[in-house]
C-alpha cells in the first residue's frame, strides 16, 4: 500500500480502477441494482402521489420571484440554468470571476451522490457487458498480479 499511496493520483485512480471492476462478484451487483431499483421506485411513487394529491410546485412558479422583468420582444428563460445565467451576468466582474472559478473547481470532483450515481452506472454498464457476453470475469489474484506488474 505505501508503494501505491506514493503514486500520482491518476495512476491511484487507474488502480483502483481496475481493481474494483474485478472482484466484486455477479451476486454483489445484483444485490446492489435490486435494492437501488426498490429505492428508486419508492422514490417514484412518492413523488408521483405527491403530484396526483397536488401536493408539488411547478419549477416555474418556484423560479418566477426571480425572473427579470420582460421586455417586448425578449423570450423569456427557458431552464433555471438560463435564469441563473441571465442573474449572473449582473454581477460585477470580480464577483463573476470568483463564482467562474468555484464553478470549475467543482468539475473537477464529483460530490459524493454524483460519484455514487457514475458507479453505478458503471457497474450496471459492466454487469450488462457480462451477462451479454461481451465481457469475461478476471479472478481477483489475476487483477493482483497485473495491479503489481503496473507498480514495478
Amino acid at each position: 500500500m505505501d508503494r501505491v499511496s506514493g503514486l500520482p493520483a491518476k495512476k491511484q485512480n487507474a488502480l483502483a480502477h481496475l481493481i474494483l471492476a474485478n472482484i466484486a462478484p455477479d451476486a454483489q451487483w445484483d444485490n446492489t441494482f435490486k435494492t437501488s431499483q426498490h429505492e428508486l421506485a419508492t422514490v417514484a411513487g412518492k413523488a408521483l402521489a405527491d403530484s396526483e394529491a397536488r401536493r408539488t410546485t411547478e419549477i416555474r412558479d418556484v423560479c418566477a420571484p426571480y425572473e427579470l422583468p420582460q421586455r417586448a420582444g425578449d423570450n423569456p428563460p427557458a431552464t433555471v440554468a438560463d435564469l441563473l445565467e441571465s442573474k449572473v451576468m449582473q454581477l460585477a466582474m470580480e464577483d463573476r470571476a470568483r463564482l467562474a472559478e468555484r464553478l470549475i473547481q467543482s468539475l473537477d470532483a464529483p460530490s459524493d451522490e454524483e460519484n455514487l450515481h457514475l458507479w453505478v452506472a458503471e457497474a450496471n454498464r459492466r454487469l450488462q457487458a457480462l451477462r451479454a457476453g461481451k465481457a469475461r470475469e478476471i479472478p481477483a489474484q489475476e487483477v493482483f498480479r497485473r495491479a503489481k506488474a503496473a507498480l514495478a
